[in-house]
């Protein structure tokens, strides 16, 4: 107990369990916290997963460009890449 950090959690534990409004107050504040954490990894997984489908859209324009450069017919682009024709004709 030579760490002051540890003397004030243990005695801020100490009351925490004496006093059960504390202790409520305690509990209620640890699931916010869960809770925001958990919407934050939540949020940041959704992110990433639509980052990837960006990238993966991305790389099948790309794709499909230089397949039209190269004179290939647009069904075989369709086909390669998976976009509508509706979709390449934006290009």
């Amino acid at each position: 107990m030579d760490n002051p950090n540890i003397q004030k959690a243990f005695e801020t534990l100490e009351y925490i369990s004496q006093n059960p409004v504390e202790r409520r107050k305690y509990e209620a504040r640890q699931k916010y916290l869960h809770d925001l954490n958990t919407a934050m990894e939540t949020q940041r997984r959704e992110g990433k997963e639509e980052g990837i489908e960006i990238g993966i859209t991305k790389g099948k324009f790309e794709t499909a460009k230089k397949m039209k450069s190269m004179g290939l017919p647009m069904n075989t682009v369709i086909e390669v890449t998976g976009l509508t024709a509706d979709e390449l004709e934006k290009l």
